[in-house]
């Protein structure tokens, strides 16, 4: 609409009476054939409630509720009134700053001590992010020996480093080592409140939208069902064949099941049919040359991307030869002198890619381990 604007404010949204608005709809209820407006009464006292049940109202309408309304929406709301507002719209709770702990062992050289657990807890911890930690368990500490202490930062916040140097140390005292345990937290303020509030309505532009079929099917399927495919039925026109598809193959009963559900819930004169899609093994070659002592890592490590990448294309599509190339490569790329040579696919055409039938899903014919050569160096 031309010259619309969304409103901002609740104001904007529901203007407000004006105090001349509320006198005239106050006046269609005390006005009588009986007794006009030009009358009265004695003293004027109905002219005095008129007045003053529009101002009332005027008030309650034009400020109070408004600014109620208004503080209804975390955006709009602040401190101890976005609190509740997040708690009970939203279910959204604040969380309390805690502090960071973190494990320091310190250790004494052979020619200082041996000190008492009560002067070792007199130690501070000095972090490069300016925070300083006091000693919240303590020990005795032997000449030439070493204990473990656990400092508590002296305020709450996110720790971003650990203890790198000791205040208020003791001669011949070093670190030893150090173990951040708990990073702590800076607690919520008004911004993350309200950024928690709004997370909890999901952008509907990012929600997936999913033909009707697929939608039934996988409410049915009890996970069975992990890809699909929709395509004209040639043998009923206006018809719909609904492909189903897992990491192999079904399990049994899920069409059956899937197509009952179709039958159920689509419409009459619509003729939706499922069937279950055809495995189609893919056999992968070449020769892979990576340090011995890398061998088995970077096998495992191919083959289980290969496997998931085969699990996961789609019903119908291709499995392109340049995704072997980078699940071998990502996985020996720890060898800066490996390689991955004659890379194929059995059946692949002219552009090195396996084209899939409307019915296929790709399937690993074997391991990687056992298709492509490999060479240890």
């Amino acid at each position: 609409m031309s010259g619309f604007t969304d409103p901002d404010t609740v104001a904007e949204l529901l203007p407000p009476p004006t105090l001349d608005q509320v006198r005239q709809f106050l006046l269609a209820y005390v006005t009588t054939p009986q007794d006009p407006v030009t009358n009265w009464g004695s003293g004027a006292v109905l002219r005095t409630m008129l007045e003053v049940e529009s101002l009332l109202i005027a008030d309650l309408s034009g400020n109070f509720l408004a600014l109620l309304v208004a503080n209804g929406y975390a955006d709009s709301a602040s401190g101890s009134s976005l609190a509740r507002v997040a708690h009970g719209w939203y279910e959204v709770d604040g969380s309390t700053p805690t502090q960071a702990v973190q494990t320091v062992v310190v250790a004494c050289d052979s020619s200082n001590g041996p000190y008492t657990s009560g002067q070792v807890s007199h130690l501070l911890g000095l972090a490069a992010d300016g925070a300083t930690y006091y000693v919240s368990a303590s020990g005795a500490l032997s000449s030439g020996g070493s204990v473990t202490l656990t400092f508590t930062a002296a305020a709450p916040g996110l720790a971003s480093a650990a203890i790198g140097a000791l205040g208020n140390n003791l001669p011949g005292v070093s670190i030893q080592s150090v173990a951040i345990s708990n990073v702590g937290s800076g607690g919520s303020n008004d911004a993350t409140i309200q950024a928690a509030c709004a997370a909890r309505w999901p952008d509907l532009l990012d929600v997936p939208t999913q033909d009707r079929l697929v939608i039934w099917a996988l409410a049915v399927a009890g996970g069975a069902v992990t890809r699909f495919r929709l395509d004209a039925d040639p043998a009923y026109p206006g018809g719909v064949l609904l492909t189903l598809g897992a990491s192999g193959s079904l399990p049994g009963g899920t069409v059956a099941t899937v197509q009952a559900a179709l039958d159920d819930l689509s419409p009459i004169g619509d003729v939706n049919t499922a069937q279950a899609a055809a495995n189609r093994s893919i056999t992968a070659s070449g020769t892979v040359t990576i340090r011995a002592d890398l061998l088995a890592g970077a096998q495992a490590a191919a083959d289980a991307a290969w496997v998931a990448y085969l699990a996961a294309a789609q019903i119908g599509g291709k499995v392109y030869l340049q995704k072997l190339r980078q699940i071998v490569g990502d996985a020996i790329a720890a060898d800066p002198f490996s390689n991955f040579t004659g890379a194929a696919l059995a059946g692949a055409g002219g552009d090195g890619n396996v084209q899939l039938a409307s019915t296929e899903q790709p399937v690993a014919a074997g391991s990687l381990v056992g298709e492509l050569t490999w060479v240890a160096t």
